[in-house]
């Protein structure tokens, strides 16, 4: 008798220890946090891509709103995951995941006072406002796991996108050339073996000349000249590597040793060319390749394979596709839904 009473207690033990670890058990991809932004996995640094995805809250209905989805495609295990949900209230969607500090830095909008940058702890569920003097923001790149941002963004006040470098320990702003109104910053990319930032630049005053002459000429508008600049992140040393001109520069993208350009001779005329461009030297190398890239690329530090929106030659299918340099063939990594992608970073 003793014996199964015993028994009877071990087994009510059992089914209370049991009930309690269900109880306490939470489903990390369903979890809703206090802040503005729902956590999505738990990460592990390895290179991939993050990747910035708006669509309707409700799929094709508007009732809600857009959301952003701030995702990350893992390069070495071939995995698309959400890790974010954020609220669509900036002029440009923007995100960039920091897998080494379990953050994702995004773009927010503040009513009519235009678009600062924050932060959100994927463990602590933290956000922060990293800005109050910017209005718009056009790029976000990490100088690496745990540096320096460098931004392409409008100050308030202002009207030309600048570059502008984000001290996360210093939680300062330095920016590049503060006084000048008329340069605008088009394209950033990061090359971590020269620990240097690669911009694209080119004159607003110049701009305007060329669409007014267009407009006399009633011709297609021919872009001012670029200049491919290489800033020095720990000295901010410029060099200029290459000017283009006549030539607008729509993306921007480096490898160890080469940048990969995307360039245009008008404005809107989906003539693209692709470009190498030695560091070093400034040499240019002009590529035909059976691709259609839209703004975001990136580059394998071996030049081995390039990361692109758009789609192959002759695909109406929207996504983000890896491009073999050797076999010429692309591969999709992500095609878009009913959401648009925005953009995505490579962080290798």
């Amino acid at each position: 008798m003793k014996k199964k009473h015993n028994q009877i207690v071990l087994f009510l033990l059992l089914c209370i220890l049991f009930l309690s670890s269900c109880s306490n058990t939470s489903d990390p991809i369903n979890q809703t946090t206090t802040g503005t932004v729902e956590e999505k996995s738990t990460m592990s640094v390895s290179p991939y891509l993050s990747i910035t995805y708006t669509e309707y809250v409700n799929g094709k209905n508007t009732d809600n709103g857009m959301v952003i989805r701030s995702m990350i495609y893992d390069l070495i295990t071939k995995e698309t995951k959400t890790l974010a949900n954020i609220p669509y209230t900036s002029q440009t969607p923007l995100s960039v995941i920091s897998k080494a500090e379990n953050k994702v830095y995004y773009s927010a909008g503040e009513g009519n006072k235009g678009d600062q940058l924050f932060s959100y702890d994927l463990t602590s569920h933290k956000e922060e406002k990293l800005t109050n003097n910017l209005f718009a923001i056009n790029y976000i790149v990490p100088t690496s796991f745990k540096g320096e941002l460098v931004l392409a963004a409008v100050k308030k006040n202002e009207g030309n996108l600048k570059t502008i470098f984000l001290s996360k320990q210093m939680n300062s702003l330095n920016f590049l050339h503060d006084t000048d109104t008329d340069t605008n910053t088009w394209c950033l990319t990061y090359n971590d073996k020269n620990k240097s930032i690669y911009t694209a630049e080119y004159s607003e005053k110049a701009q305007f000349e060329a669409r007014e002459l267009a407009g006399k000429k009633q011709k297609p508008t021919v872009p001012p000249d670029y200049i491919i600049n290489e800033i020095n992140t720990e000295t901010l040393k410029e060099r200029e590597v290459i000017r283009l001109q006549n030539e607008q520069v729509i993306s921007l993208a480096s490898s160890d040793d080469q940048l990969f350009v995307v360039t245009s001779r008008y404005y809107n005329r989906g003539e693209n060319e692709y470009n190498f461009v030695n560091i070093q030297t400034g040499k240019r190398t002009k590529l035909k390749l059976p691709i259609i890239a839209a703004s975001s690329t990136a580059i394998t530090q071996d030049d081995s394979e390039l990361y692109y929106l758009g789609g192959p030659s002759g695909i109406d299918k929207r996504g983000i596709y890896v491009f073999d340099f050797k076999s010429q063939k692309s591969v999709p990594i992500f095609i878009q839904g009913d959401g648009f992608i925005n953009e995505f970073s490579l962080i290798q």
